[in-house]
């Protein structure tokens, strides 16, 4: 049993690549091909049903967000190892989490 929804869209921010929300993930077209993109995305619908949906709201918990975040994006590296300098300055940047890019990187080749 399949236990996410998958759309592919344009209709995302132009900083964002995919988002899931909840059991749906929206992938742009252009990453159509990106299995790290997807799997990361997958990831993040994996939490949401370990938390039996909390995961929304427990996100505004940074520590939280930092945790989901570095796992998504470990899944990912898997998919595309060179980019750990990447990831590590994405999660450094983009989610108000208030961690170096150091920080970041140690926490993804941990």
């Amino acid at each position: 049993m399949k236990y996410y929804i998958l759309i592919y869209t344009d209709n995302l921010p132009a900083n964002v690549g995919g988002r899931a929300n909840g059991p749906v993930i929206r992938i742009k077209n252009k990453y159509r091909d990106d299995k790290g993109i997807l799997e990361h995305e997958k990831r993040h619908v994996r939490q949401w049903w370990r938390t039996l949906g909390l995961h929304g709201l427990l996100t505004f918990h940074k520590g939280y967000k930092f945790r989901i975040e570095v796992e998504a994006y470990k899944e990912q590296l898997k998919y595309s190892p060179g980019n750990l300098d990447l990831f590590a300055s994405f999660i450094s940047k983009n989610y108000g989490l208030n961690v170096s890019v150091d920080e970041a990187k140690a926490a993804l080749i941990s």
